[in-house]
């Protein structure tokens, strides 16, 4: 299985002009929403990384990741799997789920920075 680093890197590498990064400051709440929809309205789906997302609490620390799943193309490729068995290997994959896996703290960058109690901010993560 694939963590979104490794994915984001191998495909931007074999689809350079499917992965766009924007470095512009946007907001997280009107011009992320207006990129993807004009982008939609034209029929283009690529991965957009916004690397300096404003929300109501300022500058986000977190770059904003969205369209992952917005190709057939994309999907079998995280899938490792064709274009024609996207449906049904997702639907397996749905139902089949997997079990966690326990990293131990040492070893998982995700936990090397960990807040808890009153500093946990859900609003300085910026979303859609």
């Amino acid at each position: 299985m694939k963590d979104l680093h490794l994915f984001l890197s191998q495909y931007e590498e074999m689809f350079p002009d499917e992965v766009i990064h924007i470095e512009k400051e946007v907001s997280a709440h009107h011009q992320v929403t207006a990129l993807a929809i004009q982008l939609e309205k034209e029929k283009r789906f690529p991965v957009l990384v916004f690397h300096n997302v404003v929300t109501e609490q300022g500058k986000s620390p977190h770059p904003l990741v969205t369209f992952v799943m917005s190709s057939r193309k994309r999907m079998a490729s995280l899938m490792d799997t064709s274009i024609e068995q996207v449906g049904p290997a997702f639907c397996q994959r749905i139902q089949a789920g997997i079990k966690p896996v326990i990293v131990p703290r040492t070893r998982a960058p995700v936990k090397e920075v960990v807040e808890t109690g009153d500093a946990i901010d859900l609003l300085a993560y910026p979303s859609l």
